[in-house]
């Protein structure tokens, strides 16, 4: 199945292209310029692949939380590659994908609560979401996503983070 996936949430513009046993993935620091990059980096990313856009059959799109004009760029972009897919007359399906789960995803195996966490550089607000089967949500569903660090520490069995000495690099996990 050909995949392409568009993450515009954030200052940092991410599209992945997985073609059978390939991945292909660009990443590009993007600022406020998603609408400039956005299409010739999916094209670029195409070219690499040796892939027809008529070729797609799935497109991934972040729907948030983050940036709400790098969203509407990502969804409308999105939206159109897919319509001018079927309009070809192959099929293409569009689905939007959380921003956070995305980030959460690369710990699936993990045993833990992982706390996914999406910083908002222009607006100075974080958003962020316990995830795992170890988490204090009830009948082993993930809690409902936290909208400040305070309502985190509701979750009796999340352990606190100390900031580390400088120089370290990681924090030390606290009772």
């Amino acid at each position: 199945m050909n995949v392409l996936a568009i993450d515009t949430a954030t200052a940092t513009l991410g599209l992945s292209l997985k073609t059978g046993s390939e991945s292909h993935t660009l990443l590009l620091q993007a600022g406020l310029k998603h609408s400039e990059k956005l299409m010739p980096s999916i094209q670029a990313l195409l070219l690499e692949a040796e892939l027809d856009r008529e070729e797609l059959e799935l497109i991934a799109c972040s729907i948030g939380p983050g940036s709400f004009t790098g969203i509407r760029i990502g969804l409308a972009t999105a939206k159109g590659l897919a319509q001018g897919v079927q309009a070809l007359g192959t099929s293409c399906r569009l689905i939007g994908v959380s921003t956070l789960d995305g980030l959460a995803r690369r710990f699936r195996r993990f045993e833990g609560t992982v706390v996914a966490v999406n910083p908002s550089l222009l607006q100075g607000r974080s958003y962020g979401r316990l995830f795992g089967n170890h988490s204090c949500g009830s009948g082993g569903r993930p809690p409902p996503p936290f909208s400040s660090p305070y309502a985190a520490y509701r979750c009796s069995r999340l352990r606190s983070v100390r900031p580390a000495p400088a120089g370290s690099g990681s924090g030390e996990a606290g009772p």
